[in-house]
């Protein structure tokens, strides 16, 4: 049975095709009990249809688009419009485009992403454009059974049967008899069951759509806290306690909505990921070349008078977003940052593709929809932090094939929270999930980068929030401790460091948007209409049931420009 087990598991290739894809999904969909959902998954998150099929090529010649934000979002809007001819001008208030995709070279020769990085292979928008680009991409080992778990002082592998983690976890909770004979994932899979396979397949897909309306089943989730769900399936307190660690980052999102965790479980977000080779940067780089140098290679089936010319902005600032007399106009306040220029300039449409913890600060006039302002002053983002350290070689990769961790993850209770090992040298075991070796010509004696802090919420604040000097002192600790290295084993290694809060990130001001209870139901829908007598359109995100996700973004954007299409062909 073992041998049958292991000749099913699809391989993690390099740059998979679409049916390498959609094979690792069937896998993970399969083992989990709901093979059904596939179909659904994969049409919730394709492409809209293409713009085209809603107007011609020139439809959109001579109607001015202004884009807010040069994020995925606004980017994939113009993309798109451009396709129609509009005449398109992006605004970005910092220096660089991208928004919280941000490739950072931390050495000579070294990239890391300081924001997304992981592509899921459900993810279908993503990989329409990765597909586009002709990008790369490699596995991220998203879990490694030789990774760490080290909370309350003891110290477990994160192997398959979990009985390391009952061997030296479980002691430390105090947990009754009946949690004390079941392994972990045994025990946080009553969630699972209930709320996932305890649904038909029909609600199910709701957990990734957006409806002005949800089944029961969905409002009641969204009404629940993700640990009042533990709670609800007879877990012990101790055990909920010991499962948000051991799950790493459930600890920092306990006050979420329900509803929120689970549509990440439910389209197997961190099942089978990769990475785009170089960096997430690179599929900002693409848009950049599309946009700006014509690259017709990518616009198959237009010529290239037929596109539209697209302006992009940086260090331009929108303050005010404006609807007088003229109903047919919108009018921006736009402020050069180095220049301290102000304009008023005047568009047909506007994509506002920026987080709302960004237009919070811009002046709405006349003001949104009573439910749009309030989600825009009430929807949920929460904190996040990234600290990366390069060192002249990688201690994690050292050791024998039971020791040594190429990718994956090391969890703690401690503020690090999460380590995560580079998937650089990662090369899957064939038929062992979980199973990684060093790519051939990889050493462990070469330098890495090793992201050894990631977090969420009030961690994310705790460690963010610290001078750099200490920020680093602690973290260089913690991963020792967890590691159990001896003290200053990290600082005598250490070549280079990159650190990034991202609620200190101006014109961002947030890790990226999670639904607290109730957000999903209030406002999913609202956020998506348009405002300003159809004029002003948005994106991004926190605009779809992908949060924080660059599927989310690109989607949202795709979306955007089609109904701006629509609208022109109303004319």
């Amino acid at each position: 049975m073992e041998s049958m087990n292991r000749q099913t598991v699809p391989y993690q290739v390099d740059n998979p095709t679409d049916e390498d894809r959609y094979e690792q999904l069937r896998y993970v969909l399969t083992a989990g009990r709901r093979p059904e959902d596939f179909d659904n998954i994969i049409s919730s998150l394709s492409p809209p249809e293409d713009i085209r099929e809603i107007c011609n090529s020139n439809c959109g010649r001579a109607v001015k688009v202004a884009v807010i934000g040069g994020g995925a979002a606004g980017l994939s809007a113009a993309f798109e419009l451009k396709k129609i001819g509009c005449d398109i001008t992006v605004f970005e208030a910092n220096d660089r485009l991208g928004g919280r995709v941000y490739t950072y070279p931390i050495y000579e020769g070294y990239n890391v992403d300081l924001g997304a990085e992981r592509i899921p292979v459900s993810h279908e928008t993503s990989w329409h454009y990765i597909n586009l680009f002709k990008l790369n991409t490699r596995p991220f080992a998203t879990s490694n059974v030789n990774g760490l778990y080290y909370i309350r002082e003891a110290r477990a592998r994160k192997e398959a049967s979990g009985l390391s983690v009952m061997e030296n976890i479980y002691p430390k909770f105090d947990l009754p008899p009946e949690e004390a004979r079941l392994p972990w994932r045994q025990l946080s899979g009553k969630l699972y069951d209930k709320y996932i396979l305890g649904l038909s397949p029909e609600i199910r897909k709701e957990l990734i759509q957006v409806k002005e309306s949800y089944s029961d089943e969905v409002v009641q989730m969204d009404r629940m806290s993700y640990k009042a769900g533990y709670q609800s399936v007879g877990l012990s307190k101790n055990a909920i306690f010991m499962i948000s660690y051991l799950s790493t980052l459930d600890v920092e999102f306990f006050n979420l909505s329900l509803a929120e965790m689970m549509d990440k479980v439910y389209s197997a977000d961190f099942s089978q990921t990769y990475y785009i080779e170089g960096g997430a940067q690179r599929i900002i780089e693409s848009f950049y070349n599309a946009l700006i140098n014509e690259n017709l290679q990518v616009f198959e089936g237009i010529q290239m008078q037929e596109l539209g010319k697209v302006n992009i902005r940086l260090s331009t600032a929108v303050d005010g977003i404006y609807q007088e007399n003229n109903r047919e106009k919108v009018t921006l306040k736009c402020r050069g940052r180095e220049t301290k220029k102000v304009t008023l300039e005047e568009f047909d449409y506007v994509v506002c593709a920026i987080p709302f913890t960004s237009l919070r600060r811009v002046e709405i006039k006349p003001t949104f929809s009573i439910t749009k302002m309030q989600a825009i002053n009430e929807l949920n983002y929460e904190s996040s932090q990234k600290t990366f350290l390069f060192l002249k070689d990688r201690f994690w990769e050292q050791g024998n094939a039971e020791e040594r961790i190429i990718g994956g993850s090391s969890g703690t209770d401690l503020p690090i929270l999460n380590t995560i090992y580079p998937s650089d040298h990662a090369m899957p075991v064939e038929g062992s999930p979980g199973a990684w070796t060093l790519r051939p010509g990889t050493s462990p004696n070469s330098p890495g980068s090793l992201l050894a802090s990631y977090n969420w919420g009030q961690d994310a604040e705790i460690i963010g929030n610290e001078a750099n000097n200490l920020r680093i002192r602690d973290i260089s600790r913690q991963v020792e401790e967890v590691h159990g290295l001896d003290p200053g084993y990290i600082r005598n290694r250490l070549l280079s460091w990159v650190t990034m809060f991202w609620s200190n990130a101006q014109y961002i001001w947030a890790g990226g948007c999670f639904g607290k209870p109730q957000d999903r139901t209030l406002f999913s829908y609202a956020i998506t209409l348009p405002e300003m007598n159809n004029r002003v359109y948005f994106a991004g995100e926190h605009v779809s049931q992908k949060h924080v996700w660059i599927q989310g973004a690109l989607q949202s954007g795709m979306l955007a420009a089609n109904s701006i299409a629509r609208a022109i062909t109303k004319r």
